[in-house]
């Protein structure tokens, strides 16, 4: 029975890992496109660079912000995908607003 949850784990893992190609192997149309088409996704750069894009604001949480987002494809260094959902500091901004 252990045998076979872990075998389960594993080929799960596996499979979800080969479903999310590095952006190093997509032009920019197509890092574009996969952001425009699923709304929200977690884009690797590497196996150690990641995030998660989205194609509008309505994909974070109430109390945030988006910002521009660019990650490097097989024909871009800065291929600008979407954006990323962050936090607004508010302390930061009212310290200009001054």
């Amino acid at each position: 029975m252990t045998r076979t949850i872990a075998l389960l784990l594993l080929t799960a893992s596996s499979t979800s890992a080969l479903a999310a190609p590095f952006t190093t192997q997509m032009t920019c149309a197509q890092a574009r496109g996969i952001v425009a088409q699923q709304g929200s996704v977690v884009l690797h750069e590497s196996a150690l660079i990641y995030d998660r894009y989205v194609s509008n604001r309505g994909h974070c949480q109430v109390t945030q912000a988006t910002q521009p987002a660019f990650i490097r494809t097989r024909d871009a260094a800065a291929c600008p995908v979407g954006s990323t959902c962050i936090e607004p500091d508010h302390d930061r901004d009212s310290l200009f607003d001054r």
